[in-house]
């Protein structure tokens, strides 16, 4: 015990004699440069540093924890308030001279301040005790009652952004309306987006800040050299299954045949808008992420696979290929853009292939790495299909190496993730956070929670996954967290749902869907989905009873067998789980009419307006037939 407690007092000291030589830079120069340095530096070292050692310092700490005793908590307690102590005053020194640099001052600190809030996030519900105490010392007199109460309320701490504002203009005499809340982009971890929210508009400006380093040094590595940097850096598949990124890689090394490429850009999750807001922000990353990709496995072809019906990323996206072309970066490999049709099933790794040869999306039998394109009697052609943003985390790790990738997430789970949050709450968006990170933090803090007055009810994480409660907030948002909740991550896609909500009526949209979408191929997915979504109908508009629930449950067990794809597998889940925690809900249905008569529209995403924090939901959605044709 005396070791490991050695061992934290040595972390803590190198961490702080760090911290200090970074805030010495600030109050000689606080300069944009010195202050990003700062704000990087708490980011992506001593948070990450210091939450690893939160996780495996509490189930020591727990039992002491509300018994009055606190010395078990000593070490991270001291080195949190040390922390907070030296910021704060260097924030105190720093006097800006103009309304120019008083706004640059601010825009940093609100992303040095966002991460001692996370120092400190974690710790005050289960420690309320000791650390709104340490709170209380940071925050100015006349705010400190109103902040507190938010505090209490909101579980979670204030960034120090609200102590820089007092000392650089007025304060308003109470915390703004969640309306006003400004863009949180700074109080995410970006490394995929950018860090001020403006789309990367050239790839001139894409090699300012980094890009094309790694392709680069991709040239002078192996395969081997690449693929053992990415297993290192852990990154997981971000398109749903979370398969281990360098071990899809080495797997198509193995089939005979030419070898291609695909980027898989088809995004047709319910609740998910991630990566086509990625590709318009960033595409190069992208096709350079796609490149380093081809250039690994030896492919002379890549394919970039799209729906026709993405017309702003596809543009984005056209002309990025064509400023590589330009610079002669794409020699070695042909790029070409797939257009392909709307069907959700075009996401699916396999019948992408199908659409790249000119097919409709419909699921082959093998995977990718064994029955490829193009094939032959002889040749597999083993394809490699990643998603977009698996392929953008790329160039990162190449470029910053596999250490500096994983000090953010968790051992299982590293790195960030673009989450969409939508439905009933305040800021719609999509919001790149570190995995792990508290499902309560995306719906209450990024999403701003449900409109006052209302309780939310459920979250939905797309729609093939059990569905969550308020009771699983503090679940992690990582592969492993959300299994352990009895959900799955997937695109991480999550869909809120408020009191004033109908559950059957969400499940039978859910349930809609994926009947629609359906290819026809397996019959007990064409014919399971079909008979499960009209007994919710039945239940929805009155005429149902506890014979068409039960039946609906019946049918999952045989929806998924012989399935070419996990469509029907996410039907099965997601209405056992939704059945199982909602069936009073169901049972109030019984041969009466629904109590929560509201309307609710499948939420498939086709547009982001980040400046009023609204998506909107694809109309034509709820007329589209299972024949994949639409109603007029």
């Amino acid at each position: 015990m005396e070791e490991q407690r050695q061992a934290i007092l040595d972390n803590h000291r190198n961490l702080i004699e760090s911290l200090h030589d970074k805030l010495e830079r600030v109050r000689e120069d606080p300069s944009a440069d010195h202050l990003r340095e700062l704000a990087e530096y708490l980011e992506y070292d001593l948070l990450p540093h210091a939450e690893a050692e939160r996780r495996s310092l509490y189930p020591a700490l727990e039992p002491l924890i509300g018994s009055g005793g606190h010395a078990a908590a000593d070490l991270d307690h001291e080195f949190i308030r040390r922390v907070a102590g030296q910021i704060t005053k260097t924030v105190e020194s720093i006097n800006p001279a103009t309304a120019t640099e008083r706004t640059r001052l601010l825009q940093y600190l609100d992303r040095i301040g966002s991460s001692l809030e996370a120092l400190l996030i974690a710790r005050l519900e289960k420690e309320e005790q000791i650390y709104l105490p340490l709170l209380s010392r940071f925050i100015p007199e006349k705010h400190r009652e109103a902040i507190l109460a938010q505090i209490r309320s909101a579980g979670r701490g204030v960034a120090l952004a609200t102590e820089a504002a007092a000392v650089a203009q007025p304060a308003p005499a109470a915390p703004p309306p969640p309306a006003a809340r400004p863009e949180v982009g700074s109080q995410e971890h970006r490394r995929l987006l950018p860090a001020d929210g403006r789309p990367i508009a050239s790839l001139a400006e894409y090699e300012r800040v980094g890009g094309l380093a790694a392709l680069r040094h991709a040239h002078h590595l192996n395969r081997d050299q690449v693929i053992g940097e990415i297993s290192r850096s852990g990154l997981r598949g971000r398109g749903g299954a979370g398969f281990p990124t360098g071990s899809k890689w080495s797997a198509v090394l193995e089939g005979s045949g030419a070898r291609y490429v695909c980027c898989n850009g088809a995004e047709g999750e319910p609740g998910t808008f991630k990566d086509r807001w990625l590709l318009y922000l960033n595409p190069y990353q992208v096709i350079e992420g796609l490149l380093i990709a081809a250039q690994t496995v030896g492919a002379p072809r890549a394919f970039f696979c799209i729906k026709r019906s993405f017309a702003r990323e596809i543009e984005r996206v056209r002309v990025a290929v064509e400023e590589f072309r330009a610079l002669g970066l794409t020699s070695d490999v042909d790029v070409q853009l797939v257009l392909g049709p709307e069907e959700y099933l075009f996401g699916e790794e396999k019948a992408l292939l199908e659409v790249v040869e000119g097919n409709l999306p419909l699921p082959r039998v093998l995977p990718p790495y064994l029955e490829g394109l193009f094939r032959t009697a002889t040749d597999r052609n083993p394809a490699l299909v990643n998603n977009v943003e698996t392929l953008a985390n790329i160039p990162h790790i190449l470029r910053n190496g596999a250490d500096w990738f994983r000090r953010v997430g968790t051992a299982d789970s590293p790195g960030t993730m673009i989450f969409t949050v939508c439905g009933d709450v305040m800021h719609q968006g999509c919001y790149e956070l570190a995995l792990g990170t508290p499902l309560r933090a995306l719906i209450e803090h990024f999403g701003g929670g449900v409109s006052p007055g209302r309780r939310l009810k459920a979250i939905f994480p797309g729609c093939s996954n059990g569905v969550l409660t308020p009771a699983d907030f503090d679940a992690p948002m990582d592969f492993g967290g959300m299994t352990a909740a009895g959900s799955g991550l997937g695109s991480a896609g999550f869909i809120v749902y408020d009191d004033t909500a109908c559950i059957v009526a969400a499940a039978l949209a859910l349930s809609r869907f994926l009947y629609v979408e359906s290819c026809n191929q397996c019959p007990p997915c064409k014919f399971g989905t079909g008979e499960i979504t009209a007994y919710l109908e039945r239940l929805e508009n009155g005429v149902g009873s506890g014979f068409d629930m039960e039946t609906a449950l019946a049918r999952t067990h045989i929806v998924a067998r012989g399935n070419r794809c996990a469509l029907p597998v996410g039907e099965r889940v997601m209405i056992q789980s939704v059945i199982g925690r909602f069936a009073d809900e169901f049972r109030a249905h019984f041969n009466t009419h629904c109590p929560l008569p509201r309307k609710l529209p499948i939420p498939k995403l086709v547009s982001y307006d980040p400046q009023h924090h609204l998506f909107t939901y694809d109309e034509r959605q709820a007329r589209k037939q299972p024949d994949w044709t639409y109603e007029e």
